[in-house]
């Protein structure tokens, strides 16, 4: 992920953001997310964020360890990892996502990079946590190679969190083409909540 061919520094080309029907759309691998990123979006990121914090009671994360080095893949506006870089100030947090649209002022121990978690990472045995939320199929298109790269990029013992919404009940939804993809994807996670002992916020 943050090869030299896939990660890049916040140039001109990246923020000349394409336009239409006037919202503003991430440079970088430009048309791969489909939702934009001007300030009403970044504002319902940043709702969101808060929302989800409130429905798991303030938490950063579920993994039962201090962490030393952490990744937060499809960072959005970065609040998540800031926080983190708040409140373990020893800790280094990195941030990626396709658009840079996190703040500039940010704690010293934390760092933002654009990168296509689509791509090949580069973190080998790097990371305590890798943590994501809310990426499902409108950022990512390959969740074996997602789960491949994070936890090859963890040290010994590290910990994968990723946090998504399910948008059916245990992936029972329509049989029309439409949703199979859909279908698919809440049938991984829902699985995942029963290995992992960890129920949806809301059935």
């Amino acid at each position: 992920m943050a090869s030299e061919s896939s990660t890049r520094s916040v140039t001109t080309s990246i923020c000349d953001y394409e336009e239409a029907h006037g919202r503003t759309y991430h440079a970088y691998h430009a048309g791969k997310y489909i939702l934009p990123n001007d300030e009403a979006e970044q504002e319902r990121i940043d709702v969101m964020y808060h929302a989800v914090r409130l429905a798991i009671e303030e938490k950063l994360f579920f993994a039962p360890l201090t962490p030393t080095c952490v990744l937060d893949v499809g960072t959005g506006t970065g609040l998540w990892a800031i926080d983190v870089a708040d409140e373990y100030p020893e800790a280094i947090v990195v941030g990626t996502d396709l658009s840079p649209i996190q703040p500039s002022y940010v704690p010293p121990n934390c760092q933002f990079e654009i990168a296509d978690a689509d791509e090949e990472w580069t973190f080998p045995q790097h990371f305590d946590i890798v943590h994501s939320r809310v990426l499902n199929d409108t950022s990512l298109r390959d969740w074996p190679h997602f789960y491949r790269e994070a936890f090859a990029s963890l040290k010994p013992g590290g910990w994968v969190e990723s946090q998504e919404f399910s948008y059916s009940k245990r992936g029972k939804v329509s049989a029309h083409p439409s949703f199979l993809d859909r279908s698919d994807f809440d049938i991984v996670h829902s699985n995942c909540y029963e290995i992992i002992s960890i129920c949806p916020l809301q059935e």
